[in-house]
């Protein structure tokens, strides 16, 4: 993975299962949250690699702070479409994880020279991933899931880490 120097490291080897994460890590509550925007940038995999080798950069764009209160994923359902985002502290602990969709994943319906509609997946090699997370004292970083179905259940398949500093 490659990631720029101030915004983001490599990823963590291995994957983890989602269940352990919901079970074992709490979403936090906080009087305010903390808006994201990163810049995803992706390159093409090599010639004759699955499409999940390619090579991506994370850039923190923008964070800022406003009031308000996230609400709590009661029954998360999980899908190929999402990201899992999990906040950290220096330290690595857990402090709340978060569902959000993929932005680069696009579903287009194209007419066919018959007229009749067929729908397809376009994968963007850019985007702007924008999400909310409690503002939470000691968050250092968030850690970004992929979600990979292994027939039975999701594994999380790590990303990248993209550092957010505390701000305090």
């Amino acid at each position: 993975t490659v990631l720029g120097p101030a915004c983001a490291s490599a990823q963590p080897a291995g994957m983890r299962p989602f269940r352990t994460l919901v079970d074992d890590v709490s979403q936090a509550d906080a009087p305010q949250t903390r808006a994201l925007r990163i810049q995803w940038a992706t390159a093409p995999a090599p010639p004759g690699a699955p499409t999940l080798q390619a090579a991506s950069a994370f850039s923190l764009l923008e964070q800022r702070r406003t009031a308000g209160v996230l609400r709590r994923e009661r029954r998360p359902e999980l899908s190929p479409d999402h990201l899992v985002i999990v906040v950290r502290d220096a330290s690595g602990r857990e402090l709340d994880w978060r569902l959000v969709a993929n932005p680069r994943v696009l579903r287009a319906e194209v007419p066919g020279p018959d007229g009749r509609l067929s729908g397809r997946v376009i994968e963007q090699d850019s985007s702007e991933l924008l999400l909310d997370i409690p503002d939470l004292p000691g968050a250092d970083r968030i850690q970004i899931y992929r979600p990979i179905w292994n027939g039975k259940d999701f594994n999380l398949d790590p990303l990248a880490q993209v550092f957010i500093g505390d701000g305090r």
